[in-house]
């Protein structure tokens, strides 16, 4: 029997969020039984994405854990554009019935030496600008959102190991796509999804590894911290939750820090709260919410908190959804942003900044919803409005620089005085 999933790509310039049009991008599976190779090619659009891949695989292929049925398949991608080195990425899982995404960072075509250096002095000036904050984040009386979180890609002993700098919330999703399997219950996937953002944002509240010399926030070694698997596809479907839930933490009453949240595929040490995996699944097929999920492992003196500072982000949600009829600064805050975003991707329009959520508003937010996998409302909720100032901080900077604007200010002809002359500040072609 074949079992189908869904596979897309979208690919940037760099790690910026500069997307790459047109470039090439071949998905390729290998039937195990016969060691044939099926390839299918693609295009990305101006917003960097490619279609839908539809792709079929045996059920007899891969199951992840012991205690379910699920199968998945495993395919090879390969992204070509010009003046880029081209990129391969392999084994991406895909699951029946899930739509699986990868995103694809590609590096321009230069003298590697000269392109390491970047790197490298990249990595260093991030570190130093993270060690700071977290020297000053236990000074706050709650926990904030770190905008990133510097990983040791390898065993904590290892000192050869790189170190990499990765968005925060990019961790939660790799991490949350390494360790839960995308068709399990939704409210299970949450529960877990919680446990990984504790665990994290106790590690960098309490400064665990900084504070004994080590110039990172957490490692990818199982025995300490989190499976992460770099550069690693994720899917959908708990992309959005972690949209939707990634300041979101647990904490025990009375306490300021957030749970070292454990969890296991079974639980080694009955002294240590753990959540089971396979426990929490059940618990989930038997329509159980994510409190009653994680009260079961944690106990009934948990309680949700959702960090009050988002670094990185200047204005925070403003406590309700943004729709049509809505007249202030917040709905001028967003067409700003989404006018500066449009820059980069033509698709979402522009509009005039008045403060009015109208029409036109409603459909550049839809637009940008979709092309950033989020829920299709033309609404402006939480994960919009944090997804929308992301994206406008990544590309107000890189704008320029990516594309080598020149911005000119045009001010139209007048007679006598030219005070109070209307001007535009335009980018030139």
């Amino acid at each position: 029997m074949l079992l189908k999933g869904r596979l897309q790509v979208q690919v940037f310039k760099g790690d910026s969020y500069i997307p790459i049009d047109n470039a090439k991008v071949t998905i390729i599976q290998t039937e195990i039984e016969n060691n044939i190779k099926k390839q299918r090619d693609a295009v990305t659009n101006s917003c960097g994405l490619t279609n839908e891949f539809e792709l079929e695989f045996s059920n007899k292929e891969n199951s992840i854990y012991s205690f379910d049925d699920i199968q998945y398949g495993l395919c090879d991608i390969k992204v070509e554009a010009q003046g880029f080195s081209t990129m391969t990425i392999k084994d991406c899982k895909i699951y029946s019935d899930n739509i699986a995404f990868q995103v694809c960072n590609m590096k321009k075509n230069m003298n590697n030496n000269r392109q390491d250096k970047k790197s490298l002095k990249y990595t260093e000036e991030i570190d130093k600008l993270l060690s700071l904050r977290r020297e000053e984040i236990t000074k706050y009386t709650e926990p904030e959102i770190p905008e990133f979180i510097v990983v040791h890609y390898g065993l904590l002993e290892d000192d050869t190991a790189p170190n990499y700098v990765i968005k925060f919330k990019d961790y939660i999703k790799n991490v949350a796509c390494c360790e839960i399997c995308p068709k399990w219950p939704e409210e299970c996937i949450k529960a877990i999804t919680y446990c990984i953002t504790s665990f994290t944002l106790n590690r960098v509240y309490t400064r665990w590894y900084r504070r004994k010399g080590k110039q990172f926030d957490i490692t990818n070694d199982a025995a300490h911290d989190l499976n992460f698997s770099y550069g690693r596809n994720t899917y959908k479907n708990i992309d959005k939750i972690v949209d939707e839930t990634f300041s979101t933490y647990i904490k025990y009453f009375n306490r300021k820090q957030p749970i070292l949240a454990q969890f296991s595929d079974k639980i080694s040490d009955k002294y240590i709260k753990y959540l089971d995996k396979k426990k929490a699944k059940y618990l989930g097929d038997n329509g159980k919410n994510v409190y009653e999920i994680l009260t079961k492992f944690y106990g009934n003196d948990i309680e949700f908190v959702t960090a009050s500072k988002i670094e990185g982000i200047s204005k925070s949600y403003p406590g309700y959804v943004l729709q049509i009829g809505c007249k202030s600064n917040c709905v001028r805050t967003i067409q700003k942003y989404l006018n500066s975003i449009s820059l980069i991707y033509p698709s979402i329009g522009t509009n005039i900044v008045e403060g009015v959520y109208d029409d036109k508003l409603k459909k550049q937010v839809f637009k940008f919803q979709e092309i950033f996998n989020l829920t299709n409302s033309g609404k402006v909720d939480y994960a919009t409005w944090y997804k929308i100032s992301e994206i406008y901080s990544g590309v107000s900077g890189s704008y320029r620089f990516e594309k080598n604007i020149e911005f000119r200010k045009f001010t139209p002809p007048y007679i006598g005085s030219k005070n109070n002359v209307p001007s535009i500040v335009y980018p030139e072609d």
